[in-house]
């Protein structure tokens, strides 16, 4: 009990609370708590999104890029990685990970992965 005691109880004794909750949860109560970044995006990247689903929605094939996109955005938010948003989305096609050739391709032309000399 992290130091504090309960008014008459002896030290090393637990309180019936914990106990119940324990038995509900099926495990010992913690104070410990998993300490996983905190992932939010820049205001450009979330303008960048709205940009790219607005000049989608009509593109033949702008469903399969935003697939695409809305896997690599899971990815980031389910990764214990501290890099940004952008910084990962380059790592992420740069391995690979776009399943769809065309949508690879356009995403990669959005994070300014594509050569000079291929544009």
């Amino acid at each position: 009990m992290s130091g504090r005691r309960v008014i008459g109880m002896r030290r090393g004794e637990r309180h019936e609370r914990y106990e119940a909750i324990e038995r509900i949860r099926g495990y010992p109560m913690s104070n410990v708590a998993a300490a996983l970044p905190r992932k939010s995006m820049t205001k450009p990247e979330r303008q960048l999104l709205q940009v790219l689903a607005d000049q989608l929605l009509g593109s033949k094939s702008g469903s399969a890029v935003m697939a695409t996109m809305l896997v690599l955005l899971a990815s980031w938010m389910g990764s214990p990685s501290t890099l940004g948003f952008e910084d990962f989305a380059r790592r992420w096609l740069a391995e690979g990970n776009a399943k769809d050739k065309a949508a690879e391709q356009v995403l990669k032309d959005v994070f300014g992965l594509v050569p000079p000399e291929a544009v």
